[in-house]
């Protein structure tokens, strides 16, 4: 019974990590497809290559971190990587990023379930390092 909280506990954590892998994947594969045909309107050469280095250098750091949430052995001494003044920040600026998706209307308002999924999973982190934290 135990293994199994353990294991509710990590659900946002591991969720959080295959945003990250996603967002990380899908930015590499346009990377390589803004390379493969780049758009005639495109910046030229070092140009492009220096933009597309520097996002793909992003993205492999968001799939390091991603993969760093998701398997607990590939962290420094089993700590969390993030800490609850980051889960904050991050929690804060996603719904920054909620409430300007939901203002502008379209097609983003189709997206708001997932993102209040995620921004809800952030919040139970928190709430999780906030009870830790908390005496007993």
């Amino acid at each position: 019974m135990e293994s199994q909280m353990a294991w509710l506990k990590r659900v946002p954590e591991v969720l959080i990590g295959l945003v990250a892998l996603a967002i990380s994947g899908l930015t590499l594969w346009m990377c390589v497809a803004a390379l493969v045909s780049p758009s005639p309107s495109a910046v030229a050469g070092f140009a492009l290559w220096s933009i597309l280095a520097f996002v793909a250098a992003v993205a492999i750091a968001l799939a390091l971190f991603g993969l760093r949430l998701i398997v607990p052995r590939l962290r420094i001494d089993g700590r969390h990587l993030i800490g609850l003044r980051g889960l904050v920040a991050f929690a804060f600026l996603y719904g920054l990023v909620i409430v300007a998706g939901a203002l502008n209307g379209g097609a983003a308002s189709g997206r708001l379930i997932g993102a209040l999924l995620l921004l809800f999973g952030v919040g139970s982190l928190i709430y999780d390092r906030l009870r830790a934290r908390a005496p007993r």
